[in-house]
Order: C-alpha cells, then structure tokens, then sequence
C-alpha cells in the first residue's frame, strides 16, 4: 500500500504483504510463517521471534511471544470495543473510515482515499470525521423539527378552523344534557302522562310548541289553515288533536315559556321509543315546511329543530332557508329579474328548475297545474310560501 509522503518526502505508509514476505515502511523486511500444532498458533517472524498463542475464552487469545506472557482480547457488541493487548486495557470505535482509540488517541487508524494513517494524524481525522458527522445530525434533526414544527402549525390550523363548529356542538350537547336532567319534573307535572299519549298527539304537540300558536285561537288556526294542509299529511292526521294536546300543554307553557324547549324535548323522546325513524324526520320536515310556508323560520324555531332531532335521535343538519325574508334594505333594491322570462306553461322541466327554490318534485308539481291562470297558484305546492313567491316573481316569469 502506497499513501501521501511526510514533510520530509518519504512515503507515510509503504506495504507489501505475501504469504511469507511482509515489508513495510515502519517494519521493515522480515520474513513470517504460520503453522498450527493441534489448539496452538505458532507464528514464526524474522523480525519479531517466535509467537505461541491459543485462545482461552470467546474472544480472547493468551500467547507466549519471545518469552513474554501477552494477554489479547476484544470484547462487546458493535462499533464500540474494549480492548484487551499487551499495552494494556483500551476501548475504541470503528468508524466508516476507520478506527479511533478513546483512552489512547495516538493509536487510531484512518484511510482516506486508500490511504492509511495512523497515530496522532489518524487521530486528528477521527475527531474532524465526528465533528462532521455531529454537524450532519444536528442539520437533519434541526430539518425534522421544522417538519415537526410545519405539522403542529397545520394541525393548529385544522383545529382553529373547526373550533366554532365544536363550540357549538359542545353548546348543543351541554343544552341537551341540561334539559335531560330537567325532563323528570315535566314527567310528573304534564297530565295525562307522555306515555298515554297518541302517536297524533305527540306530532299534534310538536307542531303547536313549532309554530307557537297561542292556546286559545287553536280553532281559529285550524279554520284558517285547513284547506292547505293536505299536502301536509302528518299534520292532518294530528290536527284534530290539537285542541285537546293545547289543553295539555298550556298549564305548563302559558306560566312560563321557557319549558317550550323542555316540552319539545320531551315529545321528540317519546315519539324516538314508539315510531320510526322515518315517520320522525317526516314530523320533523313537515312541521318546519308548514312554518316556512307563510313565514321565515325564528332563532327559537331554530333552536326547537334542533332539540328535536337531538332527542328524536335523528342526524340533522339546519339549513337556512332557500328563500331568507327580504331585510328592509333589500326591499328598497330595485328587484333584479332574469333577462329571459320563463313561461309557467310552456316551460320544460329544466327551465322551471332555474327558478328560485325550485327543484326537481317542484317542476312537476308546477306541470300537474297547469293550465295557470295566475302566478299566485303556485302556492298550493308544499314550501311555496309568500317569500318564495316573491322570489319567483323577481326573477321572472309569464303566462
């Protein structure tokens, strides 16, 4: 092996090794021959005499060298050795380029490029290979912080956009864990018992909590609303009961309206135990389409939806209205109407469609009256109330 030459000019390191001729630039020329007597190694060197050596336990070789007891072993797992030689006890590390003797430095090994040095020179390059290689981590573990860093920054992110959504719902289920606490007390004070009561009168007195009908004009609604209400079949089936739900009801409301919600819930529980899934989002839906018939839906009737479909175990989601009630500053607008006219009599399915709210079963309710004869028929379609009426109008239509 050939490395760099010193400050003087001579070659740092010169080898040649055969099988019985070693030579090198710090060893000289000697002539070595190996041969094995049963457990025994005898090693015969020119330079170096006669070496007897034998192995007493798993890495460690005890040998008789020129009439010298000399002791070698290495022991342990992975790059970090204890050494055990006639110098004496060190521990060393090997290295990609190397090896690097913690106790004593000046016998380290480096090669670089081929090259093999050894000593304090080998020594200095372990230190400048460690101190690149601490550079190296310090770099990738500073680059897996910011990556670190970078994914906490999204996940608070994600959490910030979604946190008024979770306060609400932490809102809505503190709301419903406080009125479940309270349901016992209405129980015992509501006559006849939510038990004995009709699967009707449960529909019948959530569409009276609703829409907030005071309990003394009960026949005066029913007068005036009867002839819409079949296309509302739930709440024609309930509306001969509710008269008499009304009188179970008022004791309760009348002296204080707050147990509106509490009343609500208790009903929605009671119709979740007798009747199906369906039939509850159909009381559910109608009763809210009924309202947005003639008027725009209030916070109160908001918060009633929701405590029902809680306590009705139904997944519901609110939605506002597709057609919210004008704000006065909307009405002093100028109303915007589409620059084609749809005719409500000629129109195909996919043009009435481009009218407000209106969708698909709509269109067809709209065919099925035809011939129109004027625009405010349209209300005898579940949903078409005065506001989206309005709406229609605005955007444009003819006969």
């Amino acid at each position: 092996m050939m490395g760099e030459k010193d400050a003087s000019g001579r070659q740092k390191h010169i080898a040649y090794r055969g099988k019985n001729l070693r030579v090198s630039r710090t060893g000289g020329v000697s002539l070595r021959h190996q041969a094995k007597l049963g457990r025994l190694n005898v090693t015969a060197n020119s330079k170096h005499g006669v070496r007897i050596s034998t192995r007493v336990a798993k890495n460690t070789q005890v040998a008789l060298q020129n009439g010298r007891l000399v002791l070698r072993g290495r022991y342990g797992k992975g790059a970090t050795r204890l050494n055990l030689s006639k110098s004496g006890v060190s521990v060393s590390t090997r290295t990609p380029i190397g090896s690097f003797n913690w106790i004593k430095p000046n016998r380290s090994s480096a090669k670089i490029a081929g090259v093999v040095v050894r000593g304090k020179k080998a020594a200095q390059l372990q230190m400048l290979y460690g101190i690149f290689m601490l550079l190296q981590l310090a770099l990738m573990t500073a680059a897996n912080l910011i990556m670190l860093a970078f994914s906490v920054l999204l996940w608070l992110g994600q959490q910030a956009l979604t946190l008024p959504e979770r306060l609400v719902s932490l809102h809505r289920k503190l709301t419903n864990q406080r009125l479940q606490r309270q349901l016992p007390v209405l129980r015992q004070v509501l006559h006849p018992p939510i038990s004995e009561w009709t699967q009707e009168e449960l529909v019948a007195g959530h569409w009276l909590l609703y829409t907030h009908i005071t309990w003394d004009s009960v026949a005066l609604f029913t007068q005036q609303h009867e002839d819409t209400l079949h296309t509302f079949p739930l709440l024609q089936e309930a509306l001969p009961h509710c008269h008499k739900v009304a009188n179970y009801l008022a004791p309760i409301v009348k002296n204080d309206p707050r147990q509106t919600t509490l009343a609500t819930a208790l009903i929605a529980q009671a119709l979740a135990r007798r009747s199906a899934a369906t039939l509850r989002a159909e009381t559910l839906l109608q009763v809210d389409e009924f309202v947005l018939t003639y008027q725009q839906r209030t916070e109160e009737q908001e918060q009633l939806l929701k405590v029902f479909a809680d306590f009705a175990k139904l997944a519901f989601t609110l939605q506002a209205p597709a057609d919210p009630m004008p704000t006065p500053a909307e009405n002093t607008a100028a109303p915007q109407r589409s620059s084609a006219l749809v005719n409500l009599n000629t129109a195909s399915l996919q043009e009435l469609e481009t009218l407000p709210g209106i969708g698909p079963e709509r269109a067809l309710h709209i065919v099925a009256l035809r011939p129109i004869q004027q625009v405010e028929v349209l209300t005898r379609i579940t949903g078409i109330g005065p506001a989206r009426l309005q709406a229609i109008i605005e955007h444009g239509v003819e006969l």
